[in-house]
């Protein structure tokens, strides 16, 4: 297990932060977090990195490590890129790659190439001078240098156009799959998780309202008549949102023969964010 965290809680007034979050996050795995603005992603994630004191819970890596006991040790093996990257403005390349590969043990420098090559970063450009994209790529290959086992992303790509993105996705998708390494990444671009997350998990108002995989969303979440609900075993399915006065969205646990397919209805990952998050 690269990340377990266990009912954490860090509230910032009553109405707004995080509550009774937890997660097992297994390397191989690609896990989005999802949520409108406010519905505590950007808290998860700064807790997680302990820039926030948690209320309550606990959160853990790599076996049982924590911040309090191990910090060293995990943040030699935790890779984060923000929304907005942290680089010296008057550095080049060259020189803020040299200023952060001192501080990592597991410092790959031919993977450093290879990403150099990769994102077409030359050594020799001053950084005020980069866009966003290639300011954000080299947010990436300092974070992916030292070869972390957990990566975590706060809504890096947003602002980024298509070909950026694009280049960014691929490069994490081949990052956890070839190495067997552990991505978390929050956004607000669906099109994004439909394309790499394994795992989708929903914010709203500082609590889950959604926690399942690709495949769950695809084959056992879909709506169905109130009148056809009321016939089915109550320990068949876990009910998600009602839709309207007709419609329930459920989350079905057993054989699907029991529910015609007529009778049921697939939602798309952006028709079940819209009806989880919609105002009641």
């Amino acid at each position: 297990m690269n990340l377990e965290i266990k009912n954490l809680k860090k509230m910032h007034s009553p109405d707004l932060g995080l509550r009774n979050f937890s997660l097992e996050a297994r390397p191989g795995e690609v896990i989005s977090i999802l949520g409108p603005n406010g519905a505590g992603k950007t808290t998860l994630i700064h807790t997680i990195l302990d820039w926030n004191e948690k209320d309550s819970g606990k959160v853990t890596f790599f076996k049982g490590q924590n911040f309090k006991n191990h910090r060293s040790a995990i943040l030699q093996k935790v890779g984060f890129i923000a929304d907005d990257p942290h680089l010296i403005e008057k550095l080049s390349i060259r020189e803020m790659i040299d200023y952060i590969k001192i501080h990592y043990i597991f410092w790959d420098e031919s993977y450093e190439l290879e990403l150099l090559e990769k994102f077409q970063l030359d050594e020799k450009c001053i950084i005020k001078t980069l866009s966003r994209g290639m300011k954000t790529k080299l947010s990436m290959l300092l974070a992916l240098s030292y070869r972390p086992d957990l990566l975590i992303l706060d809504e890096a790509t947003s602002g980024l156009d298509p070909r950026a993105r694009h280049d960014v996705l691929e490069m994490l998708v081949e990052y956890c799959s070839e190495y067997n390494k552990t991505l978390i990444y929050a956004t607000h671009l669906l099109d994004e998780v439909n394309r790499i997350a394994t795992k989708v998990i929903l914010l709203n108002k500082g609590e889950v309202a959604l926690e399942a995989s690709m495949e769950e969303i695809q084959e056992s979440i879909f709506s169905i008549s109130v009148d056809l609900l009321a016939t089915l075993e109550e320990s068949s399915y876990k009910k998600i949102v009602s839709l309207n006065d007709n419609k329930e969205l459920i989350q079905f646990n057993q054989n699907l023969d029991s529910i015609p397919p007529s009778s049921r209805e697939c939602l798309n990952l952006e028709e079940i964010y819209f009806a989880l998050t919609q105002e009641s």
